[in-house]
């Protein structure tokens, strides 16, 4: 380990750390790939507009931010658009 004189700090030359060892840290959830709103929109067939709407009123995806950005998982998307499926509104056959 390295010692910096002008500060007293100590500075650790390890290398970081592996893979498999970030996973048991924080879980495989949390590297799962995530969508921006543009790709979620493009997901549901909605606007960049509407899903911005939806957030300020509580309804849509479940959503994280990072910092300004949002993100949305592929899964919440599924699971929204099953959510929302409905069936045919009329009792009679085509």
């Amino acid at each position: 380990m390295a010692r910096n004189k002008a500060k007293g700090l100590s500075i650790s030359s390890t290398s970081p750390p592996d893979l498999s060892s970030a996973m048991s840290r924080l879980g495989a959830a949390q590297l799962l790939p995530s969508w921006n709103e543009h790709k979620m929109s493009e997901f549901l067939g909605v606007s960049v507009n509407t899903l911005r709407s939806w957030r300020l009123s509580g309804k849509g995806p479940r959503y994280s931010k990072m910092g300004r950005s949002v993100r949305y998982a592929p899964e919440d998307g599924y699971e929204f658009r099953e959510r929302n499926m409905r069936g045919p509104t009329s009792g009679g056959a085509a």
